[in-house]
């Protein structure tokens, strides 16, 4: 140590609590250990929501990313009409929130529990504690949601091509809608 101790669990612990099933059944963390996966599971904050609550709402920042432990979320987006439009249901394991996660900003939507839902959070400082006592966790997470960001953007790019050839005829309204929907919520994309 550096003259500071680490708040950090150490693993040696005689018995360690079990870490959340969401979080060893997310996409993005799956490449972390046991231990790895505990240590995340531990810094996490669990929050519970109601439904119609809203976790994160659209043009305003926080600086944590989420996860659907248990229930079920909606994602919706403010149209330039003034309507609400559902992009996505998300359900146990789902992440959200990992834009203004890393890259801060402002949320380009909302997100509110369909159901009553749980919650686990990981506040921005507690992931650069996590980079600092534990990089190589930390890296996981970070390398799995680049390439994550990377594959939507590259769809994106594709289908903003396609579009553009194509024209923006009102049929492609639709499509871009179910296109935006997947890109912004399915960590499977």
């Amino acid at each position: 140590m550096t003259g500071r101790e680490s708040s950090l669990p150490i693993a040696r612990n005689r018995n360690p609590p079990m870490p959340d099933a969401a979080i060893a059944h997310s996409p993005l963390f799956t490449n972390l250990s046991p231990d790895e996966c505990r240590i995340v599971s531990e810094m996490m904050t669990a929050s519970c929501y109601e439904s119609g609550e809203a976790i994160i709402t659209e043009g305003k920042e926080t600086s944590s990313l989420y996860l659907l432990s248990h229930g079920t979320c909606r994602v919706r987006k403010h149209m330039g009409n003034g309507a609400d439009q559902d992009l996505d249901t998300l359900e146990a394991g789902a992440v959200f929130g990992e834009i203004s996660f890393f890259c801060p900003g402002p949320h380009s939507a909302t997100v509110v529990a369909e159901t009553r839902a749980t919650i686990l959070s990981l506040s921005r400082e507690q992931f650069h504690e996590l980079q600092r006592e534990r990089p190589t966790a930390a890296l996981k997470i970070t390398l799995h949601a680049t390439a994550t960001l990377a594959r939507r953007l590259r769809r994106m790019d594709e289908w903003t091509c396609a579009l553009v050839e194509k024209g923006t005829a009102p049929e492609k309204h639709t499509e871009w809608h179910e296109f935006r929907a997947q890109l912004y919520s399915n960590w499977n994309f």
